[in-house]
């Protein structure tokens, strides 16, 4: 084979090679940065279900063995369901989400092998073709056998180009062979974390059925203890109403003469305003837990009968968990209500935050606090669940916590 005709196999199969890599590596790219980010994405909601989950475990284990508890395991069994729910769909769009990539990466493979494959053959055929022609084009004679000293010259460059072309050539084949072992090796990854993955949802789905069946079974005791259940529970939300009331009372002796804004002196209108500001940014009164009970009128999920009107959000938390101010603000009220342990109030300009069913109190009224700041600890209720209630005002107006508190 004729040194021209060397290069002209050479250049074609680097030209093919690259032009078709070049685009599935930039489609293979573009689903790697895609996987990455949904995969990211939801093994941080896996662990933040995991870690509800784990709360709701460890409240229903400290739940007293009672029927005037019913409606309370109820409402944790309800709540663990629902998270299993979510997260058997977060593991199945995990594995979704892995055979994507394990399609992609296959094709990867296959095509740097197929190509790996060409140039290899590619260039075997090249050795065993300059072999063979040797003697015939011997690159001395082919040199000095030109008619002049540039045309010589020439003839020598180019030989020193292919001698360059052809390390090159087996450079990137080995790159190549690299390239592959690293693409096995992953592949391989995401098979590991496929099967971990489907060893947990099988996990997950047993222990989805049981709280079913645990669920059924306190569904039975509801209805054979109804009517003593009906009565505990209005006894429950008549202590509501007089926190309600308390609150209300509170508030409107602290708006007076707060009525016209212009009149405000200007650091409570500038707290007012930093306050107002922060919504949907203002972090939780604790740092885990979740919503048990939201805010708003709601029919109650087990006693259809009854409605319960909640003038904030509750959220069930761990025992002693440090309870913390949403933001900079006063200590206007600290109070003793039966059913709610001690309850703070704490003035943000014309807003307002309520931090209900805490102890061990550690701030004293009219006490400067700071974002973030310790002021309780989360108490446990009767039947050993801790659960803080947390309302948020403006003026006079009841605002809904959840529109409030950064996203999870």
């Amino acid at each position: 084979m004729p040194p021209r005709r060397l290069n002209l196999v050479f250049h074609r199969v680097i030209v093919r090679y690259s032009r078709s890599l070049l685009l599935v590596m930039c489609f293979i790219h573009l689903s790697s940065i895609a996987f990455g980010q949904s995969k990211a994405r939801l093994e941080t909601n896996q662990r933040l279900l995991a870690k509800e989950i784990s709360l709701t475990q460890k409240q229903l284990s400290s739940l007293s063995k009672d029927r005037s508890n019913s409606l309370e395991h109820m409402q944790l069994l309800r709540h663990e369901i629902q998270n299993r729910d979510l997260l058997i769909e977060n593991l199945n769009l995990q594995i979704d989400l892995q055979d994507a990539n394990i399609v992609a990466r296959e094709a990867e493979i296959n095509l740097v092998k197929d190509q790996y494959d060409k140039m290899k053959y590619a260039y075997k055929e090249f050795v065993r073709d300059y072999y063979r022609t040797r003697f015939q084009y011997n690159p001395l004679v082919f040199i000095f056998s030109a008619d002049s000293i540039v045309k010589a010259w020439k003839r020598m460059i180019y030989y020193r180009n292919l001698s360059q072309y052809q390390q090159l050539y087996i450079s990137d084949l080995q790159e190549k062979e690299s390239h592959l072992l690293i693409e096995l090796n992953e592949l391989e990854t995401v098979f590991e974390e496929k099967k971990q993955n489907l060893a947990t949802l099988e996990d997950q789905r047993k222990a989805l059925e049981r709280s079913r069946k645990k669920r059924e079974s306190t569904l039975k005791e509801i209805k054979q203890n109804e009517q003593f259940l009906t009565q505990r529970l209005n006894a429950k939300l008549a202590q509501k109403r007089k926190l309600d009331q308390r609150l209300a009372a509170l508030v409107e002796s602290s708006m007076a003469g707060k009525s016209n804004m212009t009149k405000l002196p200007d650091a409570i209108r500038k707290l007012n305003n930093a306050f107002g500001a922060n919504k949907g940014k203002l972090p939780w009164p604790v740092a885990q837990g979740y919503i048990s009970r939201k805010f708003g009128k709601q029919r109650h999920p087990e006693l259809k009968m009854i409605f319960i009107t909640n003038n904030g959000i509750d959220i069930v938390t761990e025992q002693s968990e440090p309870v913390k101010t949403v933001f900079e603000g006063n200590v206007i009220a600290i109070q003793n209500i039966a059913g709610f342990q001690k309850t703070i109030l704490i003035n943000h300009g014309t807003y307002y935050s309520v931090y209900a069913n805490v102890e061990d109190v550690a701030v004293s009224k009219g006490e400067k606090v700071k974002r973030g700041q310790v002021i309780a600890y989360a108490a446990a209720s009767a039947s050993n669940i801790s659960n803080i209630h947390f309302e948020i005002w403006q003026g006079r107006q009841l605002l809904n916590p959840a529109h409030w508190l950064q996203k999870k």
